[in-house]
């Protein structure tokens, strides 16, 4: 590899970092109220939804294994 293709494979990981970064950044502020609004939503969601267990179903006994 030449030094030019090192310095192009470079600078295009950089642009590939810089493009990610545009689309990774979150939002700076939030006003107050809606921000409020969002943490209620969240725990109304949180405290609704229900937690489904596994029921352990008692195995059916073998009827090849029954004498009777």
């Amino acid at each position: 590899m030449t030094i030019e293709e090192i310095n192009q494979s470079y600078q295009e990981f950089q642009d590939e970092l810089a493009t990610r970064e545009l689309h990774l950044k979150l939002l700076p502020t939030f006003k107050d109220e809606s921000l409020d609004d969002l943490i209620n939503l969240l725990k109304e969601v949180k405290d609704n939804t229900p937690i489904f267990t596994e029921k352990e179903e008692p195995v059916p006994d073998n009827p090849s294994n029954k004498t009777t």
